[in-house]
């Protein structure tokens, strides 16, 4: 098996690198928020696999069945404009109407 040792070089060529990659990340993430016109923040279908798995699990809908338990109305939700806005828990953009099982009230 071959030994790879990383240099000091390396290292500091790799981590100059990180803050493009994080940018890249956000750029790409930005595709999951349609214009607010469209009544829609969330569009599930340019959600990688990560996102999908998560929403899922945590019963994620755009729409709350109970108008007074939805993600304004949550701690873990910051809003942006045009009623979307982030979520601290799937750490992605969540639509202000929306709900999970997560919901817990804004203190």
């Amino acid at each position: 098996m071959e030994s790879k040792d990383i240099t000091r070089r390396v290292l500091l060529e790799r981590s100059a690198k990180l803050p493009f990659a994080g940018f890249l990340m956000l750029a790409a993430g930005s595709s999951q928020v349609k214009a607010a016109d469209d009544g829609v923040c969330v569009d599930f279908e340019n959600l990688d696999a990560g996102q999908r798995s998560i929403r899922q699990s945590l019963e994620y809908v755009n729409v709350a069945p109970d108008e007074s338990m939805n993600c304004e109305k949550c701690g873990f939700f910051t809003p942006t404009e045009g009623g979307c806005g982030s979520c601290l828990i799937f750490s992605g953009v969540a639509d202000g109407r929306g709900w999970c099982v997560s919901w817990s009230p804004k203190s």
